[in-house]
């Protein structure tokens, strides 16, 4: 488009500038050079951004010495608008020395100082950075020498971002080398030190230097932040120390913080895997009065679509890697759909929704065969039959009934509850709202307790020939195998499931 255009309309040096800033931004430093090379010819001057922009792209793929040759035209032939910036020189003495060339990186450093063009902290701060990156820990601290020589003693934010990429790296003696040098040279830690430190020794699996740190933070007079609780309190559960994580959870409850939401969750989910409901309790009502219940439920429902965007296939069981276990936890919601919908089925606290949904149906079957025969009973399918309670009560009505059902969350669940079940009714109990923040007035709410079954399925009398069949509706009773089982069935009492829409329209 340019190409046409440049005929008619007269390009300046910032139409140029722009052109030659996207090449870059593209990784095509060639046709950026083209560009370059062109508003030269045409009398425009470049400045040092565009310049800086084009070094800047020749380092990042790897065309180091193109990158050299184009700074020494910078320092040499260009004009003063031209001339390198203290940035144009961090890029290359990073770049320089990622590629080892480490003699032409002091030499720069020289040059910069004597051309008048004097590294500040910032300077220095992106270089440390920089070399670190590169493995250059020895010349990192050769530059923080340089810095003090220079008048520009580091500062607490320089060392942090030297000790952000040892902790990075997991170079825990490196790492307490540089803490060590910080206090020599009389600079105080900041709290963001040390929390980069407890974390580090948690991920290598030094939980006494984590300790040590934090009883260092106490020693220095360092106040302890929300983010230092967070990072502790997930560094013990992760080395299953609950009884200290439990005692830490308490101790921000009783200094009246508050955690942030992720981690407020992510504490909560720890907390039941460990049964822990006395601290889920304390915990939710401290919490309680920081956050608004719209906003929490609406970060709910957003975290549940990401996981159904990003479901994948399969069961964790036995023998399962922690990745599994991750996923497990990931997916925790599809087990509390199956708990909720064991109250609405299988419980006294559902006996309202089933007689609203169920009850019809059972009526309308009664009145369609009022004379059914128990030696030659009539036959009813029920498509999406869940955890079975509207088969099992069609069963119970004098019919032959065979549920179908394509989740196999359910299928197991509904399994365990027909063909487990002992005599005992409410033999089992569930808290299906504990992971649940919303629509709760008070604790109690939270953690209702829910016993099931209602009635034992066994003994109320079911018709011979109840069964349950999984899968998907369409592909089970439209294979050969089943040919005319369908039809068998000449009642289909077609559930009003949201997730059954796709079937009942095939």
């Amino acid at each position: 488009m340019f190409q046409k255009v440049k005929s008619r309309v007269k390009p300046d040096a910032n139409t140029y500038n722009i052109l030659f800033f996207g090449w870059c931004r593209v990784r095509n430093p060639m046709r950026g050079m083209q560009v370059l090379e062109e508003m030269i010819k045409l009398g425009h001057t470049p400045d040092n951004f565009t310049y800086t922009t084009a070094i800047d792209t020749f380092c990042r793929a790897g065309m180091v010495s193109e990158a050299v040759a184009l700074f020494e035209f910078m320092r040499t032939r260009g004009s003063t608008m031209s001339s390198p910036t203290a940035k144009t020189y961090a890029i290359m003495i990073i770049a320089l020395a990622q590629s080892d060339r480490m003699e032409e990186c002091f030499k720069l450093i020289t040059d910069m100082s004597s051309s008048g063009c004097l590294p500040d902290v910032s300077t220095y701060k992106e270089l440390i950075e920089g070399l670190c990156l590169a493995g250059k820990i020895e010349d990192a601290y050769k530059f923080l020498e340089d810095m003090g020589s220079k008048g520009y003693p580091a500062d607490i934010v320089t060392y942090n971002c030297f000790l952000k990429v040892l902790c990075n790296l997991k170079k825990a003696d490196e790492a307490l080398k540089l803490y060590l040098r910080i206090i020599e040279v009389g600079c105080v830690p900041s709290v963001h030190t040390f929390n980069m430190l407890i974390a580090m020794y948690f991920e290598v699996g030094q939980p006494d230097g984590a300790f040590e740190t934090w009883d260092e933070m106490e020693r220095r007079g360092c106040a302890r932040d929300i983010e230092t609780y967070c990072v502790m309190i997930e560094g013990l559960f992760a080395c299953n120390n609950v009884k200290d994580a439990c005692f830490l959870l308490q101790d921000v409850v009783n200094k009246g913080m508050q955690f942030p939401y992720r981690k407020f969750d992510s504490f909560l989910m720890k907390l039941s895997a460990v049964g822990d409901l006395q601290a889920i309790h304390r915990l939710s009502e401290h919490m309680r009065s920081f956050y608004n219940t719209a906003m929490a439920r609406r970060f709910a429902l957003t975290q549940k679509h990401q996981d159904l965007c990003q479901r994948k296939p399969g069961i964790a069981g036995i023998g399962t890697s922690f990745r599994d276990h991750e996923v497990i936890v990931k997916y925790s919601w599809q087990v509390r759909c199956i708990i909720r919908n064991i109250v609405r089925d299988w419980a006294s606290e559902g006996e309202k929704e089933q007689d609203h949904c169920y009850t019809p149906i059972l009526e309308e079957l009664d009145r369609l065969f009022p004379n059914r025969s128990r030696d030659s009973p009539p036959c009813c399918l029920v498509p999406g039959a869940r955890l079975g309670r509207l088969t099992w009560e069609i069963s119970c009505l004098g019919f032959i009934s065979q549920g179908n059902e394509f989740s196999y969350y359910m299928m197991i669940c509904s399994m365990f509850i027909l063909n487990h079940s002992t005599e005992t009714v409410g033999e089992w109990t569930v808290h299906p709202w504990i992971h649940s923040n919303c629509n709760s007035l008070s604790d109690n709410d939270q953690l209702w307790a829910v016993s099931f079954p209602d009635i034992h399925p066994a003994s109320a009398g079911i018709t011979e020939g109840f069964s349950m069949c999984g899968g998907d509706f369409v592909e089970v009773y439209s294979d050969s195998n089943q040919e005319g089982i369908f039809e068998h069935y000449e009642n289909p009492m077609w559930p009003t499931y949201p997730d059954f829409t796709s079937a009942v329209i095939s």
